[in-house]
C-alpha cells in the first residue's frame, strides 16, 4: 500500500512539474525592463519596490551564482502571478505578483494557493521578498538567502 501511495505521489509530483514548466522548450523572449518615472520624487519604499522588475531579481541572483543551467519561462497564470521564470540547472521558481491579488494575499498570509487547470493541488511560497516570490521543493538556503537580500 505504501508503495503504491509513493508511486500516485512521485506521478502526480512529475505531472504538476512538467505542467508547470511549460515544456521543454527554451524561452527566447528578451523583453526590455520598462522604467516609469514618477511625476512627484518620492522617497517612498512602496515607490521604490514596484520599479524593481522580474529582469531585476533574476540578474541579481544569476550575479549570486546560485541559478545555472537554460531559462524556462513558467507558465505565471497557473499561480496567478505576472510572469514567472526557472533555471533548468537550479531549484526554485519565481514569479512577479500584483500584491493586491487574492493569491498573493494569500501567500503572504502563509496560505497555500491553488494551481489553476490543477484540480486539488496546491502549493505553497517558500519565500516572500516584495512583489516576488519564491516557490519549489527543497529549494537551497543559499538561493532562499540571495532571493531575500534583494533590495
Amino acid at each position: 500500500m505504501k508503495k503504491k501511495l509513493a508511486a500516485a505521489l512521485f506521478a502526480i509530483t512529475l505531472s504538476v512539474t512538467m505542467a508547470a514548466c511549460g515544456g521543454n522548450e527554451p524561452s527566447n523572449i528578451n523583453t526590455p525592463a520598462v522604467t516609469e518615472k514618477p511625476t512627484e520624487p518620492s522617497n517612498s519604499s512602496s515607490n521604490k519596490e514596484s520599479e524593481k522588475t522580474l529582469e531585476d531579481i533574476e540578474n541579481y541572483l544569476l550575479d549570486s551564482g546560485v541559478l545555472s543551467g537554460e531559462r524556462v519561462q513558467m507558465a505565471a497564470e497557473m499561480v496567478g502571478g505576472i510572469a514567472g521564470f526557472k533555471y533548468k540547472d537550479s531549484v526554485g521558481e519565481i514569479y512577479e505578483y500584483d500584491t493586491e491579488s487574492e493569491k498573493y494575499i494569500k501567500l503572504k498570509n502563509g496560505e497555500e494557493i491553488s494551481l489553476e487547470g490543477m484540480n486539488g493541488f496546491t502549493t505553497k511560497a517558500v519565500s516572500i521578498n516584495g512583489k516576488f516570490v519564491l516557490f519549489g521543493n527543497n529549494v537551497p538556503q543559499e538561493l532562499v538567502d540571495a532571493f531575500n537580500s534583494f533590495k
